[in-house]
């Protein structure tokens, strides 16, 4: 082998070694968060009864409140699918499946401020058996380089109160 080679093998093996190094000197440590949510109005914008069935697609604007570690009024496009509903209360054998997208205006965030934006989605048989996931899907001013997820849940069956927890960093 010539001297370049060995050269260019050494510097690339270097290089391979120090990767997971650097990886670790960059990653930034969570915090977890937590706090209360609570619903403080509620549009209905339009209901879809699929064909024959149980099924009922609705859409609908919510309004709620984040107190805690997550400070703010939020806005909530919400698309709820319901299977196996049978009015007025839904049945024995309701699922629900929920995707929201959360759009904070101005928010508080571990007391750094600017504008966010959540998903949300809920999985559930019936309810009130439900725990939500949320993902943050970004954010402006201080919140630009926040990241994170978490869940949240009812204070108890049929509760107003609803508690979330989770982990979030800011970028370096």
């Amino acid at each position: 082998m010539n001297r370049k080679t060995v050269f260019a093998v050494l510097a690339l093996t270097a290089v391979l070694l120090a990767i997971p190094y650097i990886g670790m000197a960059s990653a930034m440590p969570s915090t977890t968060v937590s706090g209360a949510i609570m619903v403080t109005g509620y549009v209905p914008l339009e209901t879809l009864p699929r064909g024959g069935s149980d099924n009922v697609i609705m859409k609908v604007l919510l309004t709620v409140e984040f107190t805690g570690d997550i400070s703010g009024t939020a806005t909530y496009e919400a698309i709820w699918m319901l299977h196996n509903f049978v009015p007025p209360d839904g049945g024995p054998d309701l699922a629900v499946n929920i995707r929201e997208k959360i759009t904070f205006e101005t928010v508080t965030v571990l007391g750094k401020s600017g504008s966010l934006t959540l998903e949300a989605n809920l999985c559930s048989a019936r309810p009130p058996n439900k725990v939500w996931l949320w993902t943050i899907l970004g954010g402006t001013g201080e919140l630009a380089s926040l990241h994170g997820h978490g869940t949240w849940a009812p204070e108890e069956p049929g509760g107003m109160v609803e508690f979330y927890e989770g982990q979030v960093h800011f970028d370096p």
